[in-house]
């Protein structure tokens, strides 16, 4: 095996273990998604069509379980796996910036800079201002392939500071804008960034 299908099947492996408010219906246990012949919700938008390479195709996928990590954490009110989680998005989203072209280039640059800049937010508020930032991109990078917008979801808070947006792999909400204080607080809403 050549040390590039190592490194594809390695990824691949990596990626198949990680992965007013107007309050939306909270989904019974064990629906959190849907099954793999429910038809995926993507807001206005509909696939169309890969944009992208595999290899980019494969490190964005990766970025977006890192980028899930985060959102995990800031919803739960837990800074402590926020450091170690940014770095690798950041790490990963620059390499896949390096293969990409057009508007997926941009939006992992992006995703790689403000990634490192959540590094080093200290304080919660501080981090999730910064993880919106983050998201902004990550929105972008999402709304502009529709292979990467299979199970996952986007929502919006209006009570959010800074972009109000944000990606997730589960259908009941669980804001890391507001945390344990506020978790339902959103709607569904569409790609557009």
């Amino acid at each position: 095996m050549s040390r590039s299908h190592y490194f594809v099947f390695s990824l691949a492996a990596t990626l198949a273990t990680t992965v007013g408010c107007a309050k939306e219906p909270a989904a019974k246990k064990g629906q959190d998604t849907p099954p793999p012949s429910a038809p995926v919700t993507l807001g206005d938008k509909q696939p169309t069509g890969k944009t992208m390479s595999a290899e980019v195709l494969l490190r964005s996928r990766a970025a977006l379980s890192h980028y899930e990590t985060l959102r995990a954490a800031l919803a739960a009110d837990d800074l402590k796996p926020v450091a170690g989680a940014a770095a690798q998005l950041a790490e990963v989203a620059k390499v896949a910036s390096e293969k990409a072209s057009g508007s997926a280039k941009a939006s992992l640059e992006g995703i790689a800079k403000t990634s490192l800049e959540l590094k080093n937010k200290s304080e919660i508020d501080a981090a999730r201002l910064t993880f919106g930032e983050v998201s902004k991109h990550l929105v972008g990078l999402v709304a502009a392939e529709p292979e990467l917008q299979r199970d996952r979801y986007v929502f919006e808070c209006p009570m959010a500071k800074g972009y109000k947006k944000w990606v997730q792999t589960k259908t009941a909400l669980e804001n890391p804008y507001m945390g344990k204080k506020m978790l339902e607080c959103g709607s569904k809403t569409d790609w557009s960034i």
